[in-house]
């Protein structure tokens, strides 16, 4: 195995319905300052540019950075990344549209991360090449 490979995840459901509000919010937020001042306007381009900034980051900030003992996840704009060790799982359910991480950690709760197709396969394919603990849902 690599020493060292990285994927992108969305994190739980809450969390990513949440944010992609705020952002469509924002996107939405645009198009009405246009639509409202009629002529192109710097206040609307602003707005979009956030918005698209806000997107990039959300798409690109949380990253999964695998290695044969440990699962590092990295969120955006936060200074403390949560390390997952081989040792301290207890389950990696694979789910519909992702996986659950189980821990014995007592600080943390399950760790949901959603994942696309293609990313899931390499991610499952990975942790099982490792021993992890890799089960399917009942």
């Amino acid at each position: 195995m690599q020493t060292n490979k990285r994927l992108f995840y969305q994190p739980n459901y809450a969390y990513c319905v949440t944010i992609w509000s705020w952002i469509g919010f924002i996107y939405t937020l645009a198009l009405i300052l246009q639509l409202e001042l009629i002529n192109l306007n710097w206040q609307s381009i602003t707005v979009g540019i956030i918005a698209v900034i806000l997107t990039i980051i959300n798409l690109f900030g949380h990253r999964l950075d695998i290695t044969a003992q440990t699962l590092t996840l990295k969120r955006p704009l936060f200074k403390y990344n949560r390390t997952i060790q081989l040792a301290q799982t207890t389950a990696v359910i694979v789910q519909k549209y992702g996986l659950l991480i189980k821990t014995t950690e007592l600080d943390y709760q399950p760790e949901q991360l959603l994942l696309s197709a293609k990313v899931k396969e390499q991610l499952i394919t990975t942790l099982e090449a490792n021993n992890w603990p890799v089960q399917n849902e009942q």
